[in-house]
Protein backbone atom coordinates (compact mmCIF):
# COMPACT_ATOMS: atom_id res chain seq x y z
CA UNK A 1 0.00 0.00 0.00
CA UNK A 2 2.90 2.34 0.71
CA UNK A 3 4.27 1.75 -2.78
CA UNK A 4 0.83 2.38 -4.30
CA UNK A 5 0.44 5.61 -2.29
CA UNK A 6 3.89 6.80 -3.43
CA UNK A 7 3.08 6.10 -7.07
CA UNK A 8 -0.56 7.15 -7.31
CA UNK A 9 -1.23 9.29 -4.21
CA UNK A 10 -3.86 8.92 -1.51
CA UNK A 11 -7.24 7.37 -2.50
CA UNK A 12 -9.03 10.67 -1.86
CA UNK A 13 -6.60 12.45 -4.20
CA UNK A 14 -7.33 9.83 -6.87
CA UNK A 15 -11.04 10.51 -6.42
CA UNK A 16 -10.48 14.26 -6.79
CA UNK A 17 -8.58 13.66 -10.03
CA UNK A 18 -11.42 11.45 -11.24
CA UNK A 19 -13.92 14.20 -10.43
CA UNK A 20 -11.79 16.77 -12.26
CA UNK A 21 -11.45 14.55 -15.35
CA UNK A 22 -15.24 14.04 -15.54
CA UNK A 23 -15.94 17.74 -15.04
CA UNK A 24 -13.40 18.71 -17.72
CA UNK A 25 -14.90 16.35 -20.31
CA UNK A 26 -16.62 17.80 -23.38
CA UNK A 27 -20.32 18.67 -23.26
CA UNK A 28 -22.78 16.06 -24.55
CA UNK A 29 -24.34 17.08 -27.86
CA UNK A 30 -27.98 16.52 -28.61
CA UNK A 31 -28.51 13.02 -30.09
CA UNK A 32 -24.95 11.80 -29.37
CA UNK A 33 -25.82 8.47 -27.76
CA UNK A 34 -22.26 7.16 -27.64
CA UNK A 35 -21.01 10.23 -25.75
CA UNK A 36 -23.92 10.02 -23.31
CA UNK A 37 -23.22 6.32 -22.68
CA UNK A 38 -19.57 7.09 -21.94
CA UNK A 39 -20.52 9.99 -19.69
CA UNK A 40 -22.99 7.80 -17.74
CA UNK A 41 -20.34 5.11 -17.20
CA UNK A 42 -17.81 7.70 -15.99
CA UNK A 43 -20.25 9.09 -13.42
CA UNK A 44 -21.21 5.58 -12.23
CA UNK A 45 -17.53 4.68 -11.89
CA UNK A 46 -16.91 7.89 -9.94
CA UNK A 47 -19.79 7.14 -7.55
CA UNK A 48 -18.50 3.61 -7.02
CA UNK A 49 -15.03 4.95 -6.18
CA UNK A 50 -16.35 7.58 -3.75
CA UNK A 51 -18.61 5.09 -1.99
CA UNK A 52 -15.53 3.10 -0.88
CA UNK A 53 -13.69 6.05 0.69
CA UNK A 54 -15.73 6.41 3.87
CA UNK A 55 -16.52 9.89 5.28
CA UNK A 56 -14.42 11.73 2.69
CA UNK A 57 -16.23 9.98 -0.14
CA UNK A 58 -19.63 10.64 1.45
CA UNK A 59 -18.86 14.36 1.55
CA UNK A 60 -18.13 14.40 -2.17
CA UNK A 61 -21.22 12.30 -2.93
CA UNK A 62 -23.45 14.82 -1.14
CA UNK A 63 -21.88 17.82 -2.86
CA UNK A 64 -24.65 19.45 -4.90
CA UNK A 65 -22.13 21.60 -6.80
CA UNK A 66 -20.71 18.51 -8.56
CA UNK A 67 -24.21 17.54 -9.79
CA UNK A 68 -24.94 21.10 -10.94
CA UNK A 69 -21.75 21.23 -13.00
CA UNK A 70 -22.30 17.76 -14.45
CA UNK A 71 -25.90 18.63 -15.38
CA UNK A 72 -24.65 21.58 -17.43
CA UNK A 73 -22.83 19.12 -19.69
CA UNK A 74 -26.16 17.63 -20.84
CA UNK A 75 -28.53 19.14 -23.44
CA UNK A 76 -31.30 21.39 -22.01
CA UNK A 77 -34.07 18.82 -22.57
CA UNK A 78 -32.15 16.16 -20.61
CA UNK A 79 -31.59 18.57 -17.73
CA UNK A 80 -35.34 19.18 -17.67
CA UNK A 81 -36.01 15.43 -17.69
CA UNK A 82 -33.73 14.94 -14.70
CA UNK A 83 -35.44 17.65 -12.61
CA UNK A 84 -38.86 16.36 -13.66
CA UNK A 85 -37.89 12.85 -12.55
CA UNK A 86 -36.65 14.08 -9.16
CA UNK A 87 -39.90 16.07 -8.60
CA UNK A 88 -38.32 18.70 -6.36
CA UNK A 89 -38.90 22.42 -6.17
CA UNK A 90 -36.65 25.26 -7.38
CA UNK A 91 -33.28 25.53 -5.66
CA UNK A 92 -33.20 21.87 -4.65
CA UNK A 93 -29.85 20.10 -4.45
CA UNK A 94 -29.13 16.60 -5.69
CA UNK A 95 -26.51 14.01 -4.77
CA UNK A 96 -24.13 12.24 -7.10
CA UNK A 97 -25.77 8.92 -6.21
CA UNK A 98 -29.17 10.19 -7.39
CA UNK A 99 -27.66 11.61 -10.56
CA UNK A 100 -25.80 8.34 -11.27
CA UNK A 101 -29.00 6.28 -10.82
CA UNK A 102 -30.89 8.57 -13.21
CA UNK A 103 -28.09 8.29 -15.80
CA UNK A 104 -28.23 4.50 -15.46
CA UNK A 105 -31.97 4.47 -16.19
CA UNK A 106 -31.61 6.89 -19.11
CA UNK A 107 -28.78 4.80 -20.56
CA UNK A 108 -30.98 1.69 -20.35
CA UNK A 109 -33.81 3.54 -22.16
CA UNK A 110 -31.43 4.61 -24.92
CA UNK A 111 -30.17 1.04 -25.36
CA UNK A 112 -33.74 -0.27 -25.53
CA UNK A 113 -34.65 2.26 -28.23
CA UNK A 114 -31.57 1.30 -30.24
CA UNK A 115 -32.39 -2.43 -30.01
CA UNK A 116 -35.97 -1.91 -31.29
CA UNK A 117 -35.61 -0.29 -34.74
CA UNK A 118 -38.63 0.40 -36.89
CA UNK A 119 -39.37 -2.06 -39.69
CA UNK A 120 -39.78 0.79 -42.15
CA UNK A 121 -36.14 1.78 -41.78
CA UNK A 122 -33.84 0.27 -44.36
CA UNK A 123 -30.51 -0.95 -43.17
CA UNK A 124 -27.88 1.19 -44.73
CA UNK A 125 -24.35 -0.04 -45.33
CA UNK A 126 -21.76 1.61 -43.12
CA UNK A 127 -20.07 4.62 -44.74
CA UNK A 128 -16.73 3.99 -46.33
CA UNK A 129 -13.96 5.31 -44.17
CA UNK A 130 -10.56 6.36 -45.29
CA UNK A 131 -7.66 4.09 -44.68
CA UNK A 132 -6.46 4.28 -41.08
CA UNK A 133 -2.85 5.05 -40.35
CA UNK A 134 -0.89 5.19 -37.13
CA UNK A 135 0.95 8.49 -36.99
CA UNK A 136 4.06 8.57 -34.82
CA UNK A 137 5.65 12.01 -34.76
CA UNK A 138 9.27 11.43 -33.85
CA UNK A 139 11.83 13.65 -32.17
CA UNK A 140 12.62 15.42 -35.43
CA UNK A 141 9.09 15.47 -36.75
CA UNK A 142 6.61 16.63 -34.16
CA UNK A 143 4.78 16.34 -30.89
CA UNK A 144 5.26 12.57 -30.35
CA UNK A 145 1.52 11.92 -30.04
CA UNK A 146 0.21 8.57 -31.22
CA UNK A 147 -3.07 8.79 -33.12
CA UNK A 148 -5.12 6.61 -35.43
CA UNK A 149 -7.04 8.63 -37.99
CA UNK A 150 -7.96 8.64 -41.68
CA UNK A 151 -4.97 9.49 -43.82
CA UNK A 152 -6.60 12.55 -45.34
CA UNK A 153 -7.15 14.04 -41.85
CA UNK A 154 -3.67 13.36 -40.47
CA UNK A 155 -2.45 16.83 -41.43
CA UNK A 156 -5.13 18.49 -39.26
CA UNK A 157 -3.29 17.36 -36.12
CA UNK A 158 -0.33 19.63 -36.89
CA UNK A 159 -0.33 22.29 -34.19
CA UNK A 160 2.24 24.43 -32.38
CA UNK A 161 1.03 25.60 -28.94
CA UNK A 162 3.78 28.24 -28.79
CA UNK A 163 2.91 29.95 -32.08
CA UNK A 164 -0.73 28.83 -31.83
CA UNK A 165 -0.93 27.85 -35.50
CA UNK A 166 -1.12 24.68 -37.59
CA UNK A 167 2.01 25.20 -39.68
CA UNK A 168 4.39 23.02 -37.67
CA UNK A 169 4.78 20.96 -34.50
CA UNK A 170 6.26 22.26 -31.27
CA UNK A 171 9.45 20.21 -31.81
CA UNK A 172 9.92 22.06 -35.11
CA UNK A 173 9.23 25.54 -33.73
CA UNK A 174 12.23 27.74 -34.51
CA UNK A 175 10.97 30.56 -32.27
CA UNK A 176 10.83 28.28 -29.21
CA UNK A 177 14.32 26.91 -29.90
CA UNK A 178 15.71 30.47 -29.71
CA UNK A 179 14.54 30.85 -26.10
CA UNK A 180 16.63 30.05 -23.04
CA UNK A 181 15.63 27.54 -20.40
CA UNK A 182 14.39 30.31 -18.08
CA UNK A 183 12.33 31.90 -20.85
CA UNK A 184 10.67 28.57 -21.70
CA UNK A 185 9.96 27.96 -18.01
CA UNK A 186 8.41 31.43 -17.71
CA UNK A 187 6.23 30.79 -20.80
CA UNK A 188 4.94 27.49 -19.35
CA UNK A 189 4.15 29.06 -15.98
CA UNK A 190 2.54 32.31 -17.15
CA UNK A 191 0.50 30.63 -19.90
CA UNK A 192 -0.34 27.66 -17.60
CA UNK A 193 0.89 25.12 -20.15
CA UNK A 194 1.72 21.45 -19.76
CA UNK A 195 5.36 20.80 -18.80
CA UNK A 196 5.44 17.73 -21.05
CA UNK A 197 3.92 18.88 -24.34
CA UNK A 198 3.25 22.63 -23.98
CA UNK A 199 -0.48 22.36 -24.57
CA UNK A 200 -3.31 23.87 -22.52
CA UNK A 201 -3.79 21.16 -19.88
CA UNK A 202 -2.08 19.99 -16.71
CA UNK A 203 0.78 17.52 -16.81
CA UNK A 204 -1.34 15.07 -14.81
CA UNK A 205 -3.84 14.89 -17.71
CA UNK A 206 -1.20 14.70 -20.48
CA UNK A 207 -1.55 11.66 -22.78
CA UNK A 208 1.88 11.98 -24.38
CA UNK A 209 3.07 8.44 -25.11
CA UNK A 210 6.40 8.43 -26.93
CA UNK A 211 9.33 9.28 -24.60
CA UNK A 212 11.97 11.94 -25.11
CA UNK A 213 14.77 10.80 -27.40
CA UNK A 214 17.45 12.17 -25.05
CA UNK A 215 16.42 10.91 -21.61
CA UNK A 216 13.38 8.65 -22.28
CA UNK A 217 11.27 10.88 -20.04
CA UNK A 218 7.62 11.59 -20.85
CA UNK A 219 8.06 14.99 -22.48
CA UNK A 220 8.90 16.49 -25.86
CA UNK A 221 12.54 16.67 -26.77
CA UNK A 222 12.32 20.45 -27.28
CA UNK A 223 11.21 20.70 -23.60
CA UNK A 224 13.99 18.42 -22.36
CA UNK A 225 15.94 21.20 -20.61
CA UNK A 226 13.00 22.29 -18.42
CA UNK A 227 12.18 18.68 -17.51
CA UNK A 228 15.73 17.39 -16.92
CA UNK A 229 16.42 15.80 -13.54
CA UNK A 230 19.73 15.16 -11.84
CA UNK A 231 21.17 11.73 -11.07
CA UNK A 232 21.32 12.58 -7.37
CA UNK A 233 17.52 12.80 -7.10
CA UNK A 234 16.05 9.73 -8.85
CA UNK A 235 12.67 9.79 -7.09
CA UNK A 236 11.33 12.87 -8.84
CA UNK A 237 8.54 12.76 -11.35
CA UNK A 238 9.59 12.76 -15.02
CA UNK A 239 7.77 16.01 -15.64
CA UNK A 240 9.41 17.83 -12.71
CA UNK A 241 11.67 20.70 -13.76
CA UNK A 242 14.71 21.09 -11.52
CA UNK A 243 17.95 22.99 -11.54
CA UNK A 244 19.89 21.23 -8.77
CA UNK A 245 19.38 19.16 -5.66
CA UNK A 246 20.10 22.24 -3.50
CA UNK A 247 17.25 24.29 -4.95
CA UNK A 248 14.81 26.00 -2.60
CA UNK A 249 11.13 25.04 -2.78
CA UNK A 250 8.94 28.07 -2.18
CA UNK A 251 5.82 27.40 -0.11
CA UNK A 252 4.17 30.50 -1.61
CA UNK A 253 4.04 31.58 -5.23
CA UNK A 254 6.80 34.00 -6.35
CA UNK A 255 5.93 37.67 -6.08
CA UNK A 256 5.75 38.12 -9.86
CA UNK A 257 2.74 35.78 -10.08
CA UNK A 258 -0.61 37.29 -9.12
CA UNK A 259 -2.79 34.19 -9.57
CA UNK A 260 -2.44 32.78 -6.04
CA UNK A 261 -3.05 34.89 -2.93
CA UNK A 262 -2.54 33.37 0.52
CA UNK A 263 -3.96 34.74 3.76
CA UNK A 264 -1.33 36.18 6.13
CA UNK A 265 -1.85 36.13 9.90
CA UNK A 266 0.41 37.51 12.62
CA UNK A 267 1.17 34.80 15.22
CA UNK A 268 3.53 34.03 18.11
CA UNK A 269 5.38 30.70 18.19
CA UNK A 270 6.40 29.19 21.55
CA UNK A 271 8.82 26.48 22.62
CA UNK A 272 10.00 26.23 26.21
CA UNK A 273 11.05 29.70 27.37
CA UNK A 274 11.53 30.99 23.81
CA UNK A 275 8.98 32.75 21.61
CA UNK A 276 8.97 34.22 18.11
CA UNK A 277 6.70 37.00 16.83
CA UNK A 278 6.21 36.22 13.14
CA UNK A 279 3.64 35.61 10.39
CA UNK A 280 1.84 32.51 9.13
CA UNK A 281 0.61 31.90 5.61
CA UNK A 282 -2.68 29.98 5.55
CA UNK A 283 -2.82 27.62 2.57
CA UNK A 284 -6.20 25.87 2.42
CA UNK A 285 -4.84 23.25 0.01
CA UNK A 286 -1.93 22.13 2.18
CA UNK A 287 -2.10 18.85 4.11
CA UNK A 288 0.86 19.53 6.42
CA UNK A 289 2.11 22.39 8.59
CA UNK A 290 5.52 23.65 7.41
CA UNK A 291 8.08 25.58 9.45
CA UNK A 292 11.02 27.51 8.00
CA UNK A 293 14.59 26.73 9.21
CA UNK A 294 15.01 30.25 10.66
CA UNK A 295 12.14 29.62 13.10
CA UNK A 296 13.65 26.29 14.12
CA UNK A 297 16.95 27.98 14.96
CA UNK A 298 15.39 30.84 16.96
CA UNK A 299 13.12 28.54 18.95
CA UNK A 300 15.84 25.94 19.57
CA UNK A 301 13.71 23.08 18.27
CA UNK A 302 15.05 19.54 17.80
CA UNK A 303 12.84 17.08 15.96
CA UNK A 304 12.68 13.57 14.61
CA UNK A 305 14.31 12.99 11.18
CA UNK A 306 11.78 12.52 8.39
CA UNK A 307 11.72 12.34 4.58
CA UNK A 308 8.60 13.95 3.14
CA UNK A 309 7.24 13.45 -0.39
CA UNK A 310 5.97 16.96 -1.18
CA UNK A 311 3.45 17.30 -4.03
CA UNK A 312 3.60 20.76 -5.57
CA UNK A 313 0.90 22.76 -7.35
CA UNK A 314 2.04 21.22 -10.68
CA UNK A 315 1.34 17.71 -9.26
CA UNK A 316 5.01 16.68 -9.40
CA UNK A 317 6.68 15.12 -6.36
CA UNK A 318 9.81 16.34 -4.55
CA UNK A 319 11.29 14.31 -1.69
CA UNK A 320 12.72 16.50 1.08
CA UNK A 321 14.92 15.35 3.94
CA UNK A 322 14.08 17.21 7.14
CA UNK A 323 12.57 16.64 10.56
CA UNK A 324 9.26 16.64 12.39
CA UNK A 325 8.87 19.05 15.34
CA UNK A 326 6.19 20.07 17.84
CA UNK A 327 5.54 23.58 19.17
CA UNK A 328 2.80 25.92 20.41
CA UNK A 329 1.18 28.81 18.55
CA UNK A 330 -0.98 31.71 19.69
CA UNK A 331 -2.60 34.72 18.01
CA UNK A 332 -0.62 37.95 18.38
CA UNK A 333 -3.60 39.60 20.08
CA UNK A 334 -3.88 36.84 22.72
CA UNK A 335 -0.36 35.51 23.43
CA UNK A 336 -1.54 33.45 26.43
CA UNK A 337 -4.05 31.47 24.37
CA UNK A 338 -1.86 28.67 23.02
CA UNK A 339 -2.57 25.80 20.68
CA UNK A 340 -0.32 22.77 20.25
CA UNK A 341 0.99 21.86 16.79
CA UNK A 342 2.28 18.30 16.50
CA UNK A 343 4.42 17.00 13.67
CA UNK A 344 5.22 20.23 11.81
CA UNK A 345 7.71 19.51 9.01
CA UNK A 346 10.87 21.55 8.44
CA UNK A 347 13.71 21.29 5.94
CA UNK A 348 16.65 23.42 4.92
CA UNK A 349 15.28 23.54 1.37
CA UNK A 350 11.99 25.23 2.31
CA UNK A 351 11.63 28.96 1.72
CA UNK A 352 9.23 31.86 1.27
CA UNK A 353 9.45 34.72 -1.18
CA UNK A 354 10.14 38.14 0.35
CA UNK A 355 6.90 40.06 0.69
CA UNK A 356 5.67 43.38 2.02
CA UNK A 357 2.23 44.93 2.38
CA UNK A 358 2.49 48.74 1.91
CA UNK A 359 -0.91 49.60 3.37
CA UNK A 360 -0.42 53.38 3.35
CA UNK A 361 0.31 53.58 -0.38
CA UNK A 362 -2.44 51.06 -1.13
CA UNK A 363 -5.04 53.14 0.74
CA UNK A 364 -4.00 56.26 -1.16
CA UNK A 365 -4.27 54.43 -4.46
CA UNK A 366 -7.49 52.52 -3.69
CA UNK A 367 -10.05 54.68 -1.91
CA UNK A 368 -12.30 51.77 -0.91
CA UNK A 369 -9.53 50.48 1.39
CA UNK A 370 -9.21 53.71 3.38
CA UNK A 371 -11.45 52.74 6.31
CA UNK A 372 -10.49 49.06 6.53
CA UNK A 373 -8.33 47.98 9.53
CA UNK A 374 -5.60 46.42 7.40
CA UNK A 375 -2.24 45.89 9.12
CA UNK A 376 1.05 46.33 7.23
CA UNK A 377 3.79 43.72 7.35
CA UNK A 378 7.20 42.95 5.89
Amino acid sequence: MTALHDKFGQPHQLALRKIASVLEAADIRRGDGAAFEKFALQVQSLVGMLSTLGPEGETELRCGLHVARLLNKLPPEMRSDFRRTMLRGPGATYTLSEFSEWLKQESWCHDFDMQSPSKDLKQRPPPKMGRSATVLHGAEGGDQYEATAPREKARSRVYCPFCENSEHFLNQCSDLKKLTKDQITDWIRTKRRCWRCGRSHQAAQCDLKKPCGLCKGKHLEVLHEVNVRTLKDPVRDESCPTDATTEVLYLDKPVDCKRVLLKVVRVILHHGDRSLDTYALLDDGSERTMLLPAAIEKLGLHGTPEALALRTIRQDVQTLKGSSVSLSISPASKPKQRFLIKGAFTSGRLGLAEQSYPVSSLKKKCGHLAKLPIQPFE
